[in-house]
C-alpha cells in the first residue's frame, strides 16, 4: 500500500485490528511488548542500511511463534528502466 507507513502514523486504518510500530535500530525493538503471529514487511528491507539488515533478522528471530512476510522489490531489465525512466 503506497502510503502505509503515514497512514499508520495517523491510525487511518478502519476496520482493521492492527497495531504498528517503527524502529530505527533493532536494539529499539522492546521483545517483551510485541505480541503477534504475523510480522508483514513489504518492500521496506531495502531501505535499512546493509550494515543493519542481519542485526534486524537476528533480533526479530528471537521472537518465538511468530512468522514473517518479507518482500523486497526485484526490478531488472525492460520493467527498472521503464519505471526509472518514467517516474511519476
Amino acid at each position: 500500500m503506497e502510503g502505509g507507513l503515514d497512514l499508520s502514523r495517523k491510525r487511518q486504518f478502519k476496520g482493521i485490528n492492527a497495531n504498528f510500530t517503527t524502529a530505527e535500530f533493532p536494539e529499539n525493538i522492546n521483545l517483551k511488548d510485541i505480541e503477534f503471529q504475523l510480522g508483514i514487511c513489504i518492500e521496506s528491507f531495502e531501505h535499512i542500511p546493509p550494515k543493519l539488515i542481519c542485526p534486524y533478522l537476528n533480533k526479530l528471530s528471537k521472537l518465538n511463534n511468530v512468522n514473517y512476510l518479507i518482500t523486497v522489490p526485484y526490478e531488472k531489465g525492460l520493467f527498472f528502466s521503464f519505471k526509472e525512466n518514467f517516474k511519476a
